[in-house]
């Protein structure tokens, strides 16, 4: 599994958004990840579940510095078998981004 995206301003919130497409190399039919950052401060504030989406899925962050680095895990499922209550696959990565180097939204 790897994430492939880009930021993009959200002028309405002043945050930045990071649009991703999912390329799941795996077997596991994945339509949930659940992210979680692992640097202080950093928050998925959709999160911590984001259904995948098409063509992209996004991640909404706050509050975001220009150029600050950051990591994510993230852990890819099918929905539908974590329902089932029963133990189900998922698939983990550890994404390291860094915001843009610019301010999101009016100064």
């Amino acid at each position: 599994m790897r994430v492939l995206g880009a930021f993009r301003c959200d002028q309405a919130s002043a945050a930045w958004n990071y649009d991703f497409i999912l390329v799941n190399s795996t077997d596991l039919e994945i339509d949930m990840i659940q992210t979680q950052s692992h640097t202080p401060g950093v928050e998925v504030s959709n999160g911590p579940f984001v259904p995948v989406g098409a063509p992209t899925t996004t991640f909404a962050f706050s509050p975001l510095q220009p150029g600050q680095p950051f990591e994510l895990s993230i852990c890819g499922f099918n929905e539908a078998a974590a329902d089932s209550g029963e133990p189900y696959d998922c698939c983990r990565q550890t994404v390291s981004l860094s915001a843009p180097s610019q301010n999101c939204g009016a100064e």
